[in-house]
């Protein structure tokens, strides 16, 4: 599988409380895609959370026909 380069990054607010008072906690590359995904702590509420990038979607036809991420999904 082929990987583009990561598209630049807006602002980041937290998945959970909708606060800006983000802090970037770590980045881990991610097997399947072979993309960076970036680990950001909610100072606000205390959420951990990973921000995909735009247009990422878990859950989509290939998911459920065994060739998304987890090969095991039929």
């Amino acid at each position: 599988m082929t990987t583009e380069a990561d598209p630049p990054r807006g602002p980041v607010s937290c998945r959970g409380c909708g606060s800006d008072r983000v802090t970037l906690r770590g980045t881990k590359r991610g097997a399947f895609l072979g993309r960076d995904f970036d680990f950001w702590h909610c100072t606000a509420c205390d959420l951990l959370f990973v921000d995909p990038f735009p247009g990422y979607a878990v859950y989509d036809e290939a998911y459920y026909r065994g060739r998304g991420p987890d090969p095991y999904v039929d």
